[in-house]
């Protein structure tokens, strides 16, 4: 059973269900609202329209390059070609529901090139927790600027970004302690690795960035499909931090499926019909998802230098 995980039939069979089950979900969405959506009055402007794909593909860039600094530094992988590789495919299964082919794809990818799962795990558990501290200071940050955002939930995201950097500056190693106990309950070998100070402060400050360049793309799609908006830069960027705080919480949902579309529609209401709102997010999201799928097939065509288990 391992041997074939790790083959390259199995690779292709998982990549290829990735693919397919994300293509069921657009199809689905677009087949659930389709007399909503071509009832729409959209304007589109395809200037802006390039402007939402170029800064949520920063956004991916950003998270990205976290990613590989952390599984060069808990995972002792630091080949890039094969980080950019498994990244962007992987990330592509969070549009799928649950987080069984994100988390498992990943597994399986990383267990080609000889990384062990729970140094994966560890990765994948403290890239969400330091992105979503970092979303809490960013979206805390902003607030004196906000114009029309209701005033929910200051005082518990004050607590949980507060709380949640002290700990983790306070013992940066806690993760790998706790998966080394098991293991070594397990009889396993213990993890060698272990984060720095250092590494969680520059890993929270690079993921600050994805959060203001997804706040910009929700600028700019507002604008590529509805025409002239009035929604603010500022509001643009904490209504889209505050609703991906939502999803990030939703772990079983595919980024907040249904959940963040919503979250977000009642948060533009100050500035459009609930109906407009709720349509420019289904559009922003099947731009997203679209987006996603081409930098996953950008990455499929990245093979493993020689000296690397090639598939």
């Amino acid at each position: 059973m391992i041997r074939y995980l790790q083959s390259s039939n199995f690779m292709k069979w998982l990549i290829t269900g990735i693919f397919l089950l994300v293509f069921v979900m657009v199809g689905i969405v677009v087949l659930r609202d389709w007399d909503t959506l071509i009832s729409f009055p959209w304007r589109l402007h395809f200037g802006y329209l390039g402007l939402t794909i170029f800064f949520h593909s920063l956004a991916l860039g950003v998270t990205f390059w976290v990613w590989h600094l952390m599984m060069a530094r808990l995972g002792n992988f630091a080949n890039i070609r094969m980080n950019f590789r498994f990244y962007y495919v992987s990330t592509l299964a969070k549009r799928v529901p649950t987080s069984l082919w994100y988390i498992g794809g990943r597994l399986v990818m990383y267990r080609q090139v000889g990384v062990v799962a729970s140094a994966v795990v560890n990765c994948v558990v403290l890239e969400t927790l330091i992105i979503g501290i970092a979303g809490v200071c960013t979206f805390l940050a902003l607030w004196p600027f906000y114009t029309n955002i209701p005033n929910v939930g200051g005082l518990p995201l004050t607590i949980i970004g507060i709380v949640g950097l002290i700990g983790l500056l306070a013992r940066p190693q806690v993760f790998v302690d706790v998966t080394n106990w098991g293991l070594r309950r397990l009889g396993k070998q213990a993890l060698d690795y272990n984060p720095k100070r250092r590494d969680i402060l520059v890993w929270w400050g690079w993921y600050v960035l994805p959060w203001i360049f997804a706040g910009f793309a929700l600028y700019y799609a507002a604008r590529a499909f509805a025409g002239h908006v009035n929604l603010g830069l500022i509001d643009a960027i904490g209504i889209s931090t505050l609703t991906m705080l939502v999803a990030l919480l939703s772990t079983l949902l595919p980024g907040g499926l249904g959940l963040k579309e919503l979250t977000a529609s009642v948060l533009l209401l100050p500035w459009m019909p609930f109906s407009s709102a709720l349509m420019i997010n289904l559009a922003y999201r099947l731009v997203q998802t679209i987006n996603e799928m081409g930098w996953a097939l950008l990455a499929m065509q990245v093979r493993a230098p020689k000296s690397e288990l090639d598939y």
